[in-house]
């Protein structure tokens, strides 16, 4: 009998199991909540500037018919050219927006770890490290911290308020059109609410017109588990690990020095 196959036969479509996925980059840590608003800030205020659509596009509004007559494509000119006026920069710190205003500053307010959100251990993933054959070298187990982050926006202008109004205006729409952006970059936003435009006389000038945004973040930041510090070893401390099962002579003694191995059942009756 032949058993060679027919070649003619065999389907050239074989059955193979895919490649094993490599481990990919893993970034851990806290999330720089801060950090992240203001590349997205200053992304959005580039493209304020440089785009010749984005004007109409913020304040777009302003050619209802309603309001057409009397703002329309005048008030969003004079608009674009006031911003375009001043370079509004960006701060990270309280006591930089009197130095720099106009300015946005961005605060960090209070924090808590979001219990509903948090599982059995915070476990995230195993991510395995493969060789060139596919083989597994090594696997990575991460945990997880969901972190519900409080932020504000503040918005910053001398003289007149405004500078502050439009400003706010241009910050709520790039906060919103580049929301999909922030998610990508692992922050969820939760809806906002904007304080009226005042003056903070005990901590600014009584020149400077300020107006806050202020709206939570979700993030969900991870840490390698397999790899972390044993923290007695930075104290100094020589603790041993050894468990008792596996301690050989283990001995149990009271104040007459009996052990397990001089102990005998009548001693125990």
């Amino acid at each position: 009998m032949n058993l060679e196959l027919d070649p003619d036969r065999i389907s050239p479509v074989k059955t193979v199991y895919p490649p094993v996925k490599q481990a990919e980059e893993c970034f851990t840590g806290i999330y720089p909540v801060d950090f992240v608003l203001e590349t997205i800030i200053d992304a959005g205020l580039k493209w304020f500037r440089t785009d010749p659509n984005a004007p109409l596009a913020v304040f777009g509004q302003l050619n209802r018919p309603w309001l057409r007559d009397r703002y329309g494509e005048k008030k969003i000119a004079e608009i674009e050219a006031y911003i375009k006026k001043y370079e509004v920069r960006v701060v990270q710190h309280w006591s930089l927006i009197a130095k720099v205003t106009p300015c946005i500053s961005i605060q960090l307010l209070e924090a808590n770890e979001e219990e509903s959100r948090a599982g059995l251990e915070d476990h995230s993933r195993v991510l395995d490290n493969l060789g060139d054959d596919n083989a597994v070298l090594g696997r990575e187990s991460y945990g997880y911290i969901p972190v519900i982050d409080n932020i504000q926006i503040g918005i910053h202008a001398s003289e007149t308020p405004d500078l502050a109004k439009y400003i706010y205006y241009l910050i709520v729409y790039i906060l919103s059109a580049f929301k999909t952006d922030l998610q990508d970059r692992g922050l969820k936003l939760t809806t906002f609410r904007a304080t009226d435009i005042s003056r903070i006389n005990e901590y600014l000038p009584e020149n400077v017109f300020s107006r806050f945004i202020n709206f939570q973040v979700y993030t969900n930041a991870e840490y390698k588990k397999d790899d972390l510090p044993i923290i007695d070893k930075f104290l100094g401390l020589n603790i041993d690990d050894t468990s008792d099962s596996e301690k050989e002579n283990y001995e149990i003694a009271d104040a007459g020095g009996i052990t397990l191995e001089n102990i005998s059942p009548s001693d125990v009756e």
